[in-house]
């Protein structure tokens, strides 16, 4: 019975993903095309800068709400907000997570950072860049509900203080985001949105251990070929 019940789980999270790529299609497509772009900087934040003056250019009277924004003419007056490193959970990791296992083995080093957007002091969508051999260029633009969902648990962009550290957790295969926060070298991950089935509260933090438990009999059950 348990075996059938993770399953189901794992057959709905499935056409939830599925369904989340069909609405962010034309925001995909963006995506690509900018994906050619072969600038590359030093630094994330000169990337970052370059990406959201092509992003000015590409927002048009048809697509701006897709985008994220609320009028074509939104961009012009965008700002870049605090950034947020990105770091992947990838299906074979979680497949072979067990009790006892340090999460930090799962939550590596970024190469990618998460810029949010701004008009005023509203996030309206996102700039993301990578690092690619030692330099920065531009990885996606967009995805404003992902960034709004962001902000809700980042007040006013603020980055962390002391010593915690913040990142964004894509848990890819599963289609999950998390709001990652370090200290002590422990982790603590806040769920981006509700997930009833997993008993995930949006903005509810749980220990990285418990959240992995909970993750790593639905990554079993997945094949290779998963959506990332």
């Amino acid at each position: 019975m348990r075996c059938h019940n993770l399953l189901l789980l794992a057959i709905t999270m499935l056409v939830a993903i599925y369904s989340a790529c069909d609405r962010n299609a034309s925001t995909q497509t963006v995506q690509n095309q900018t994906n050619q772009h072969d600038e590359t900087f030093g630094d994330a934040q000169s990337a970052a800068n370059a990406s959201l003056a092509t992003f000015r250019k590409l927002v048009t009277n048809q697509n701006y709400r897709d985008l994220g924004f609320e009028s074509a003419e939104e961009p012009a007056s965008a700002t870049l907000g605090t950034p947020l490193p990105v770091v992947f959970v990838h299906l074979n990791q979680l497949r072979e997570y067990s009790e006892g296992t340090d999460p930090n083995t799962l939550i590596g080093q970024s190469n990618q950072m998460n810029f949010p957007v701004m008009v005023r002091d509203q996030v309206r969508t996102s700039v993301v860049v990578e690092q690619v051999d030692g330099k920065w260029k531009m990885a996606t633009l967009g995805n404003g509900a992902l960034a709004k969902q962001i902000a809700a648990l980042r007040p006013g962009q603020a980055a962390p203080s002391g010593s915690t550290q913040q990142a964004l957790v894509h848990v890819g295969a599963l289609g999950m985001y998390f709001l990652g926060e370090r200290t002590d070298n422990k982790w603590m991950l806040k769920p981006l949105s509700d997930n009833p089935d997993l008993n995930f509260g949006a903005g509810k933090g749980m220990p990285a251990e418990e959240v992995f438990m909970r993750l790593a009999p639905i990554a079993k059950t997945l094949r290779d070929d998963a959506p990332m």
